[in-house]
């Protein structure tokens, strides 16, 4: 799940998939175009930053200096597969009229790669597997469920009934993208360490 890692300040997803998308975006692209608040672009990009994830270059914009955010040359596979995931929640928007995609609940789209890969989640399995607490991963599922990427399964059993959480096929189109990116974050993760 290492995904996760790039939902929290909300924003950092959108905002790599958006300098992928315009070939690099400054606060401004992101404030009218993405409708993002000043403070979430600033946060995102500080985090981007930090993580190698995004560059930063000067020019000159209507005889004004200008900061331009791109993705960083290592963080191209990513990028572009964030962008997808990002055009693909769009769509899946426009076709079920669900409340937006881009805004769900951190970890979301975590849970989504990890069901992807797995065939489902339970609770359990997003606390001591993803080390997700239990009002996170709440939240993200009653929003996964709520705009239909994801439904719940009950096994009745002895001594107790499982919940399991699984993809609808609209989730399973989002997880198979996600699950990309997914693994683009990890292997980038993994170089870091490596360098460091």
């Amino acid at each position: 799940m290492y995904l996760q890692n790039l939902e929290k300040p909300v924003g950092c997803i959108e905002v790599l998939a958006s300098a992928y998308r315009n070939n690099g975006v400054t606060v401004t692209d992101l404030i009218r175009n993405v409708g993002m608040p000043q403070k979430t672009a600033y946060s995102s990009l500080r985090k981007l930053t930090e993580l190698g994830l995004i560059r930063c270059a000067k020019e000159k914009d209507n005889g004004r200096m200008t900061k331009r955010y791109f993705p960083s040359e290592r963080a191209g596979k990513l990028a572009m597969y964030l962008d997808l995931a990002c055009t693909a929640m769009k769509e899946l928007e426009r076709k079920n009229g669900a409340k937006t995609l881009t805004r769900l609940p951190v970890g979301s789209l975590a849970i989504v790669a990890r069901i992807y890969n797995e065939g489902y989640t339970t609770i359990s399995d997003l606390r001591a597997g993803a080390g997700m607490c239990g009002n996170t991963a709440y939240s993200a599922l009653g929003s996964l469920t709520e705009s239909g990427l994801i439904y719940r399964e009950v096994e009745r059993g002895f001594p107790r009934t499982i919940k399991k959480y699984k993809l609808t096929e609209d989730g399973a189109y989002l997880g198979k993208i996600l699950d990309l990116a997914d693994i683009a974050m990890m292997l980038l993760e993994e170089e870091h360490r490596a360098s460091a």
